[in-house]
């Protein structure tokens, strides 16, 4: 009578608990193998996969007729020459089997290794087989949360200032960088606004500096800041900056909200020699007070050049077709999408919808060579094209 067999045995696929206490009482505690070294994860998976290999390879051994044994024998054939003249090619396909099967779950493992320590964190591959070294799952989690600015800039290629970099910037130096490609800028500071200035009319009696947009017309760059409602103006080369023109608040057409609205300029750019700015207008948002006005580099005087607007986010004059006037949303409360409109002049009524589709825009870019425009959308994080017409 056969026994019973234990739930331990390696058939029943319990193995990989033996070996992983294998690895951690002999090759670590006993043979006092480095942690998280390549050497010690590898007996531990051929501690795993050994008795896949054996049990397939014995069935597959087993498999071979045993007429094909007494035959081999029969013609005089020695007992070595039976085994590997006759029992092992006819055996090898299954044992090849087994061993592909082995080597496939020892590349899909993971706990195992987990569990003898290789975790580190690795930032070069390792020179040898005593190495610190990591499995694959532990790696891509360690990358996707690292967010130091070197090892962005090797996995990306794109740049990235770190709270070091921003404080250099503070103290007047230039920085220079590279990203994965191999490509280099050189940031510097142009202008340092600052971050809060008292306010009596602010609940806490401050009121912080929001830097939304900007254009460079000159040797001066432009600056919308949306927390102040004004623009400032910024000489590039010796970094001195003053309000060039305040946008002053409205009173609430709405039966709920503070009595007045904010002005909230957002996009600038320029056109014949003028800026043009959209006034966003803060809390609660009422449709038809959005605008975007005209501005005089030189005297900060103001004008309304579009009005009866929603939330008008950016503005960007074309050579030939008009202004695009981006919205970032037709009904900030509902909240419904944002949406693109072409004004061939600026009391054009009403003016050509060119995308309703759009979730909460913020600015856009156009290439007039290949006739598409590029916008950006908050919502999503995503960089949408448009094709416009010619």
């Amino acid at each position: 009578m056969r026994g019973s067999r234990s739930p331990f045995a390696p058939e029943n696929g319990a193995f990989p608990l033996w070996a992983i206490l294998l690895g951690l009482a002999v090759f670590l505690n006993f043979m006092h193998l480095p942690r998280s070294a390549p050497l010690v994860g590898g007996l531990t998976l051929a501690l795993m996969t050994m008795p896949v290999i054996v049990i397939a390879g014995r069935n597959a051994i087993k498999s071979v007729p045993p007429s094909i044994r007494d035959a081999a024998l029969g013609v005089g054939a020695s007992k070595m020459q039976v085994v590997f003249h006759h029992v092992l090619p006819l055996a090898l396909p299954g044992i090849l089997t087994g061993t592909i099967i082995g080597m496939a779950r020892a590349l899909g493992e993971t706990a195992p290794l987990l569990m003898i320590g290789m975790r580190a964190f690795i930032a070069s591959p390792p020179q040898g087989i005593t190495d610190p070294s990591s499995v694959l799952p532990v790696q891509i989690f360690l990358w996707s949360d690292e967010v130091d600015r070197a090892f962005v800039e090797k996995t990306t290629e794109g740049w990235t200032l770190s709270p070091d970099d921003y404080e250099a910037l503070a103290d007047g130096e230039a920085l220079t960088l590279w990203n994965g490609a191999g490509e280099r800028i050189t940031v510097a500071l142009v202008a340092d606004f600052p971050d809060l200035t008292v306010d009596p009319t602010s609940p806490n009696g401050l009121r912080q500096s929001n830097p939304f947009d900007l254009v460079v017309l000159g040797s001066k760059v432009y600056v919308t800041d949306g927390a102040r409602n004004l623009v400032w103006q910024a000489d590039i080369d010796s970094g001195a900056f003053s309000p060039l023109a305040a946008f002053p608040t409205i009173a609430n057409p709405l039966p709920f909200g503070p009595p007045v609205v904010e002005a909230v300029p957002t996009g600038i750019a320029r056109s014949d020699g003028r800026l043009l700015v959209t006034l966003f207008r803060g809390f609660p948002f009422p449709a038809g007070t959005s605008v975007v006005v005209e501005i005089d580099p030189r005297t900060g005087s103001q004008n309304t050049y579009i009005d009866e607007l929603t939330s008008a986010i950016d503005v960007l004059p074309t050579n030939h077709s008009g202004d695009l006037v981006l919205e970032f949303s037709t009904d900030f409360l509902a909240p419904e999408p944002g949406r693109l409109q072409l004004f061939e002049t600026p009391d054009d009524d009403p003016p050509t919808l060119v995308a309703d589709c759009l979730f909460a825009p913020t600015s856009m870019a156009l290439d007039e060579a290949a006739g598409l425009l590029y916008v950006t959308e908050l919502a999503g994080g995503r960089i949408v094209t448009i094709e416009l017409d010619p």
